[in-house]
């Protein structure tokens, strides 16, 4: 099993980043639902919302710092993964550009750490991808994929 081993201090980030996920499935969901929406988009964007869901389920979906690292399953979350820790990447770097240029003080010390993080992911190899039909198939199957 290929595995992502994320710090303690920087699974905030993700967790953040697997919410605006999560979110962005859900608002494809809802003009799906309401309106005579393509079938294939809306099973793609259900497969994608369960997919986030199970990962904060593992992550957790709390605002309080893990007391250790935390392993997440690359088999199964790697593409959410690169998606996530790319976008959290890019807004936490403008955040500090924000900051910079309004004459705060800054930490960059998390922002380093993440694109270290993200840069170890993409080294990893991608693992087969799953059967469409297993990511269609209705809520995806609970396994084990991350470990605190």
């Amino acid at each position: 099993m290929s595995s992502l081993r994320v710090k303690a201090d920087l699974v905030r980030y993700l967790r953040a980043g697997v919410r605006r996920e999560m979110a962005e499935a859900a608002g494809v969901l809802q003009v799906e639902l309401e309106g005579a929406g393509d079938q294939s988009v809306y099973e793609s964007a259900l497969a994608r919302f369960d997919l986030t869901r199970d990962l904060l389920d593992l992550i957790g979906s709390l605002d309080r710092p893990l007391e250790r690292d935390l392993t997440v399953d690359l088999t199964r979350y790697r593409g959410l993964l690169v998606e996530v820790l790319r976008a959290q990447y890019v807004l936490e770097r403008m955040r500090l550009q924000d900051a910079a240029a309004s004459g705060l003080p800054i930490l960059s010390q998390d922002l380093l750490a993440l694109k270290e993080l993200l840069g170890e992911l993409q080294a990893q190899p991608e693992p087969p991808a799953p059967h469409h039909r297993d990511l269609l198939s209705g809520r995806p199957e609970r396994r084990p994929g991350c470990r605190h």
